[in-house]
Order: C-alpha cells, then sequence, then structure tokens
C-alpha cells in the first residue's frame, strides 16, 4: 500500500512538471493539440490520483495515429519546426499513458528535456530562460526520485540532492561560456512553411496595416552618439518597382547588379556619418532593413556567416533569408538624397499596366496640364500631390474598410480617402509616374521608441512602413513620406497598439495587474524591462567571439584570437584541477583533525592497553556486543557521531566518562586471557 502511495505521488510529481514545461509551448502549437496534451495528462494524473490502472493499448494504438494525422492536416506536411513541435507535445503526453515501469518514467523525463530544448527554438527570452530552469530542476528531481526506491523520500531533499551536483558544476558551464571559442555552426535552423513577417519582397494594400497590429520585437539599434530625429529614422528593406495593379514587386535580378563602391554624394547638402550597432531578430525576408544610406558593408557579429551585397537601388540583401537572430556594426551618412551617379533609374520606373486605375490616372493629367504652359519640376509636382493630401481630407487609418469597386486605388484617392502608409504611398508613385515622373515605392521600417533607461531604439513589427522615392533630374531618388502629409504623429510617434514591448511584463505581471498599473508606472516598467532584455540578448543570447575578445581585451589582450581562448580554458583547467586537488586535501585532512576520530582513536588505544585486541576498522556498535560492561557508553558515542549538531552531548564529556569505565574493568591482562574482538 506504501509503495503505491509512493508510486501515486511520484507519478503526479512527474504529470506536473511535463504540464509546466508544456504550457510555454500551447501558445506555439494548434488548439486541437494543446487539448489532446492536457486531456491525456489529466487523465494520467486522475489516474495517478485514484491508483488506477494504465487504459488499454487500443486506445494508444488509436490515439497516435490521430495525433499524426491532426499534425499533417494542420500544417500540411511533416517536416518543419513547428510540426516537430506539436509532435513532440501530443506524443509526449500520451506517453505518459503507458507509463508503467521505471524505464517508462525514464524514457518520459528524456522527452520532458526534449521539450525544453525545442521550447528554446522558438524564444531565447529571459522568461523562457527562468520557466525552463524550473522544468530542469523538477525533471532531475524525478530522476533522482527514481534512483531512491526505497520509502518515501522527502520531495524537497530529494530536488537539494538532485540540483547540488548542477550547482557544483556551474562554475565550468560559466568558464566554456564564456571562453569556449564562437565559431559558426555547420547546420541552421531549417525554414519553417508557416514563418512570415511584416516585410516580404511584395506589397499588397493591407499587408503593412497587418503587420501594424503586431508588437513583437524586429531589431534593436544603438547608436555611437545622439540618435537620429524620427524624420530620419528609416530602415531601408526592400525596393519595389514591378507594379501589376493589385500588388507591387522587387525588380528582376538583372536590374538589382550589386555594387562595390560606395557612390559620391553631394557634398554641399549637410550630411553626418552615424555608426550603429543592430540586434535584428529572425525576420524571415532576405532584404536586410539598414538605416538609410548605409555605403560600407556592415560589420557582422553574430556566430552564423551572412553573405551580404548592396544593390544599385541601395538596398542591401543576403543571400539567404535571415532565419536567424544577428548582430552587426555599420555606418549611414545621415541627410541628403541617393545622388544621379550612384543609380540611374530604368525605364520600368514610369511602367503602368494598361487599363487600371483609370480615373486616378486621368486626375494626374489633369493636374499636370493645369500647370502647363510651364514645365513643372519633379519637386513642384511632388509638392502639389503632398499639398493634396494635406487639404483634401484624406484620413489615416488601420483598417480602411474594403471597395465595392474593382479598383482599390481610384476608390482610394477619389472617393473614401482613408487608408494605411500603401495606399498613400503606392498611390503616390501612381501618380507620379502618370504624370511623366520615375517613382517607387520602399518597405522597411520608420520611427521606433527610444528607450530612456540605455538610449536604445527599439523597432517592432508594429514600425513597418512603406514610403515613396521619385526621381528628380541632377539630384537622383529624392525620399518623400506622403503619409507624414496627413499623419505626422506616425512619423514622429510611430504606431504603438497596446503596451508594445511589455508582452514580456504583462505575463510576468499578469493582465489584471497590469492594467491596474499608471501610465507612468507601466512606461517605467517597459523602459526597464526592455533595457534588461537587451542586455540579456546581448551578453547571453547573441554573446558571440567579438564579446569574447571584447572581454579578453578588458582582461589585457591587445589582440586576442581563438589560440587566446584555447590558453584560457588551459589556464582555467590547470587552476580547477589544482582546486580540487587542494579540496581532496583538505577533506583528507578534516576527516583526520575530526574530534570523533581523535576520541575513538584515543578509546582504541585504551582497550588495547587494557588486553583487548582492537583493530582500526572497528566500530563503537561492534565493541558494544563484545564488551557489555562498555555497551551503554559505546552505543552513546556511536549515536554522536550521526546525531545532529544540535542533540549531540559534550564530546569532552563522554570520554572522560568512558575511559574511568575502561579503568573500571575486572578484566586486565593479569588475570584473564586477551580478547580477541572479530
Amino acid at each position: 500500500m506504501k509503495n503505491r502511495r509512493r508510486e501515486s505521488r511520484d507519478s503526479l510529481f512527474l504529470v506536473g512538471v511535463l504540464t509546466w514545461t508544456m504550457a510555454p509551448q500551447f501558445g506555439a502549437v494548434p488548439l486541437w493539440c494543446s487539448l489532446f496534451a492536457v486531456t491525456a495528462l489529466v487523465w494520467r494524473g486522475m489516474l495517478s490520483w485514484r491508483g488506477s490502472g494504465m487504459p488499454p493499448r487500443l486506445v494508444l494504438m488509436l490515439a497516435l495515429p490521430l495525433a499524426v494525422g491532426l499534425s499533417l492536416w494542420s500544417h500540411g506536411h511533416l517536416l518543419g519546426k513547428e510540426t516537430g513541435l506539436s509532435l513532440l507535445v501530443s506524443l509526449t503526453a500520451l506517453k505518459t499513458l503507458e507509463m508503467r515501469t521505471q524505464r517508462d518514467r525514464f524514457v518520459v523525463c528524456f522527452l520532458g528535456m526534449l521539450l525544453i530544448m525545442a521550447g528554446f527554438l522558438r524564444s531565447q527570452s529571459m522568461l523562457q530562460g527562468a520557466a525552463m530552469l524550473v522544468s530542469v530542476t523538477g525533471l532531475l528531481t524525478c530522476l533522482m526520485l527514481e534512483q531512491r526506491p526505497n520509502g518515501r523520500p522527502n520531495l524537497l531533499e530529494t530536488a537539494r540532492l538532485a540540483i547540488t551536483p548542477a550547482l557544483l558544476g556551474a562554475p565550468i558551464v560559466l568558464v566554456l561560456f564564456l571562453f569556449f571559442p564562437r565559431m559558426p555552426p555547420l547546420w541552421g535552423l531549417p525554414d519553417d512553411a508557416g514563418a512570415h513577417t511584416g516585410l516580404s519582397d511584395q506589397l499588397e494594400l493591407g499587408q503593412i496595416a497587418d503587420a501594424a497590429l503586431d508588437d513583437s520585437l524586429a531589431m534593436q539599434v544603438t547608436f555611437d552618439g545622439p540618435p537620429p530625429p524620427p524624420e530620419e529614422r528609416y530602415f531601408r528593406a526592400q525596393v519595389l518597382s514591378v507594379h501589376e495593379g493589385q500588388r507591387w514587386l522587387a525588380p528582376s535580378s538583372a536590374h538589382l547588379a550589386p555594387v562595390t563602391p560606395s557612390p559620391r554624394f553631394d557634398t554641399t547638402q549637410p550630411r553626418a556619418a552615424l555608426a550603429y550597432r543592430m540586434t535584428m531578430e529572425p525576420l524571415q525576408i532576405r532584404a536586410l532593413p539598414l538605416l538609410e544610406h548605409t555605403l560600407s558593408m556592415p560589420i557582422m557579429e553574430s556566430a552564423t556567416a551572412v553573405d551580404l551585397v548592396r544593390h544599385k537601388d541601395m538596398h542591401w540583401q543576403s543571400l539567404e533569408p535571415l532565419t536567424q537572430r544577428m548582430q552587426l556594426h555599420a555606418l549611414a551618412m545621415i541627410g541628403g538624397v541617393i545622388p544621379t551617379e550612384a543609380t540611374p533609374f530604368p525605364i520600368g520606373d514610369l511602367d503602368l499596366p494598361e487599363g487600371l486605375h483609370p480615373r486616378t490616372r486621368a486626375w494626374a493629367q489633369a493636374l499636370r496640364q493645369s500647370l502647363s504652359p510651364s514645365q513643372p519640376s519633379a519637386e513642384q509636382l511632388a509638392e502639389k500631390l503632398l499639398q493634396h493630401i494635406r487639404t483634401a481630407g484624406f484620413s489615416y487609418s488601420l483598417s480602411p474598410g474594403e471597395s465595392r469597386e474593382a479598383d482599390p486605388v481610384d476608390a482610394f484617392w477619389l472617393d473614401h480617402r482613408q487608408g494605411f502608409c500603401e495606399h498613400f504611398a503606392s498611390t503616390f508613385v501612381i501618380l507620379m509616374r502618370a504624370m511623366g515622373v520615375p517613382a517607387r515605392i520602399v518597405t522597411g521600417y520608420q520611427g521606433g521608441l527610444i528607450n530612456p533607461i540605455d538610449k536604445m531604439l527599439e523597432i517592432r513589427q508594429s514600425d513597418a512602413h512603406a514610403w515613396a522615392e521619385y526621381w528628380s533630374r541632377g539630384q537622383g531618388w529624392i525620399r518623400v513620406d506622403p503619409t507624414a502629409a496627413v499623419a505626422p504623429e506616425r512619423i514622429n510617434a510611430g504606431v504603438h497598439v497596446g503596451a508594445a514591448g511589455a508582452s514580456g511584463l504583462r505575463k510576468l505581471l499578469g493582465l489584471g495587474t497590469w492594467a491596474q498599473l499608471s501610465p507612468d508606472m507601466r512606461a517605467q516598467l517597459q523602459a526597464f524591462w526592455g533595457s534588461v532584455d537587451h542586455r540579456w540578448r546581448r551578453w547571453v543570447v547573441q554573446y558571440s567571439s567579438t564579446e569574447q575578445f571584447d572581454l579578453l581585451k578588458g582582461l589585457g589582450w591587445s589582440e586576442p584570437d581563438f589560440d587566446d581562448l584555447g590558453d584560457v580554458l588551459e589556464g582555467f583547467a590547470v587552476l580547477g584541477l589544482g582546486a580540487l586537488s587542494a579540496w581532496a586535501f583538505w577533506r583528507r585532512w578534516q576527516q583526520r583533525d575530526d574530534p570523533w576520530l581523535r576520541t575513538w582513536k584515543a578509546l582504541q588505544a585504551e582497550l588495547r592497553q587494557h588486553g583487548w585486541t582492537v583493530q582500526a576498522h572497528h566500530s563503537p556498535a561492534t565493541l558494544a556486543r563484545q564488551i557489555p560492561a562498555l555497551a551503554a557508553l559505546l552505543l552513546e558515542l556511536d549515536a554522536w557521531r550521526y546525531a545532529p549538531a544540535t542533540q549531540r552531548p559534550h564530546l569532552h564529556r563522554l570520554h572522560r566518562t568512558l575511559r574511568g569505565a575502561i579503568r573500571e574493568l575486572k578484566q586486565s591482562p593479569d588475570d584473564a586471557p586477551k580478547q580477541q574482538l572479530m
């Protein structure tokens, strides 16, 4: 009966640890998977609570293909991180329903460790790390319980025994983390069919409006000096110049030949070189959203090597999608325009599809004719369009609604006049082309929020933006943001839906507590959390060879390399072995200097003087069975050895009492033969 209660308790504890470990994954798997896992875990918990037997194997045989089939139905394939996570969560929960033997419990514990690693593939946040540390402690406790099959060991005591070796190994792990050479991995994470972001190599109306509802982090930027003003915080990602009616596309590779030299900029315009450091999330796109006019090759600091090229339209692109978080250093020239000699416009930047946007094109032609007989410049035409946007009743809206007309551009410009940034940018480019001025769309990020604690700029998916460029003869491509004409607060303050950046705090404090805080307190907490999160990402998640070399420079190395890291590791190995040897010597000396051992060796010597043959390995309990006259005192001495410190009598007094009792023994070497103790 006791063994059954012990097994029920241990099984319930293991199910509870698995539930805690799976909980962060429920938001990343389909709803059916969460319900499947919760049902299996609750069922297993009820069986353990009642002491009932396991379900029939037929149930498990039917549940297995059901889980695989639902995964295939949800994801459309059986490969990839998302499908693998769904299968791991559902099948681990299912495994608990056949947990009969010690081997089964070991397998479930190891599956729990896999769940921990799978969670870090999705998120490496500080909260995720803290939650998984609790999971590791719980799973180690479960493994330790399996190694203590007798009795009913206390859970807290078992947890202490489980984590003590891990804590002893923590210094070794810390040294390896800091100094083990960080080299590029041979493999990266596989792409997921469902991976997506607010930016892509094309643009459709409403696409960026959807991204504006996502406050997940896109980039963190720190500047060597004061950050640029909001109107200069344009992070250029993709240039779109091919118009197909409903969407804008990037030009073919023939028009995007990479360029090596930096173009010559007009020195008459005020320009300032600004160095910045960027930590970029996995955006799943090839275009690299760098600060506009980043000319020189960025210095990559990530462990994963990324091949970058800069194209003639002045955007940077990776040869592969950005599936890993990365860090880089770069230099941008703030202010000015993209000069003529840098990138002459292709003929396609005047193209418009035949038959589309007839009302908008007619409006543009009428505007052009109203300026005759003078020949208006591109700047004058652009200013006329911006003035019309300011005065014609246009409004900036996340949800402008769907138009019943077949042509959404005509409906936006001439009817409801409500739209998001892509509506304004797309229509502006169409109007400029209709008036004979080359123009194109640029997508990227704009704005962001400066953290007041560490002056770091946080760019979120809600900061995704679209603007326009038009060609001016003699100057080059000039950036113009039509959104600023109707909603200047979008450029100066950005779009922030809800408490941007506070998702981690909301999870930590709870929605109810978060809602009760004052706006000022929320802002302060957001700034503090953002600063801590930035340091966590930089010094833990994104810790790379660059930080290792910086650390060695701080320790005195002038030009550190990987050989120096190896030398440091060798030095720590020697110090570690020396410390281990010193600890072993100290333990041995401590045992030699043990007062109880000194007392017992002195008593053994006393007995030998009185004719008893006592071996060094004899314990007080052994002698108590052979010498009845001393049994009580010897057993008290033996109990003293294992009693808590607060319950021990005075050892010196006990020693003195035993010596007197030995002297009073009637048996001596003169009147009795020597006794051999076995």
